[in-house]
């Protein structure tokens, strides 16, 4: 195991008549492998880096208040998801911290933002603060309204934790409720069969439309029968 030293280069080899594949190490040295198995992480796009606005010294996010304003921008430019890093502290690269914020932007615009005009004001005026945003917990939109009874309204962004969900192949999965802050969910861990069903159940609620509501489970029933799809077009 060698830690802090990154792969610069992948190359074959045919030394000795021998086929080898090398990977060169940032330390100058050199290992010989015979199977690679890469997990990458995650980075900023070049739009991001290049935005000119301000950045975290530690994962090159734009740097966002409590509102989801980037910083020195008068209130006027807002970031969210992967590319935003909060002054009170970091949050998860998930898609759920990402969906929580474009609800409490679009909340912020609705109820708030939309009386002000951003062309007639002077460019010296900074936006006003938005007021009370009641934070979205419930993970199906049905169950929206009951957002206001387990939550506090606030005017800055409040990311509440529903737990983590994972699939782990047909007919297993993995479920962590150990931080989640839905009411009436045991603090625990969930295995089998049951967590498989709480994941597939929650992706389908995410979807857009009710066509891929339909669409989506037919093509879990078409992988189910005959496999997973891998041919290329």
């Amino acid at each position: 195991m060698r830690t802090a030293t990154g792969v610069t280069a992948v190359e074959e080899s045919t030394d000795d008549g021998y086929h080898t594949t090398i990977a060169k190490l940032a330390d100058g040295s050199e290992l010989p492998f015979g199977m690679m198995v890469w997990s990458a992480g995650l980075a900023p796009v070049k739009f991001v880096t290049n935005s000119g606005l301000d950045l975290h010294n530690r994962g090159g996010r734009i740097r966002v208040d409590d509102y989801l304003r980037v910083t020195g921008c008068k209130g006027r430019v807002f970031a969210l998801g992967d590319c935003a890093g909060t002054e009170s502290g970091p949050l998860p690269p998930t898609a759920t911290v990402a969906e929580q914020q474009g609800q409490y932007l679009g909340d912020c615009f609705n109820n708030y933002y939309k009386d002000f005009d951003v062309l007639s004001e002077s460019k010296a005026v900074e936006l006003p603060l938005p007021g009370p945003i009641v934070p979205g917990l419930m993970p199906v939109g049905l169950l929206e309204p009951l957002d206001k009874v387990f939550c506090k309204a606030a005017p800055e962004f409040q990311y509440k934790n529903r737990g983590s969900l994972a699939g782990m192949g047909f007919g297993g999965g993995v479920a962590d409720f150990t931080q989640s802050e839905l009411p009436g969910l045991p603090k625990t861990g969930v295995t089998g069969f049951a967590a498989f069903l709480a994941w597939r159940g929650t992706y389908l609620t995410k979807q857009l439309s009710w066509s891929n509501m339909v669409l989506v489970p037919m093509h879990w029933f078409k992988a189910m029968v005959f496999g997973r799809d891998i041919s290329r077009f």
